[in-house]
């Protein structure tokens, strides 16, 4: 299953289920991903999801004018947080 939330005009929330395949029994079911409206907004909430979390893929330009990052929050939720420049 697939959600779409737009939190605001350039902010969306998607989320997405893994199914339970065999061999993937430990394996995080949901992940959100967060699109940022502005740089800024992307790093604050990269920060403040990593807080007392782990960081499995940090916040930093992964193609010319994209911004990604994986965190597990303090609850053990997936985010991954996104911005692009040019949308």
């Amino acid at each position: 299953m697939h959600i779409q939330l737009a939190v605001n005009e350039n902010t969306v929330l998607y989320g997405a289920d893994i199914p339970n395949i065999k061999g993937n029994d430990q394996m995080q079911r949901v992940i959100l991903d967060v699109t940022a409206d502005s740089l800024f907004e992307a790093t604050k909430m990269f920060w403040l999801l990593s807080l007392d979390g782990i960081v499995a893929l940090p916040f930093e330009k992964s193609s010319p004018g994209e911004y990604l990052g994986m965190v597990y929050d303090r609850f053990g939720i997936a985010w991954m947080v996104e911005f692009e420049e040019f949308h």
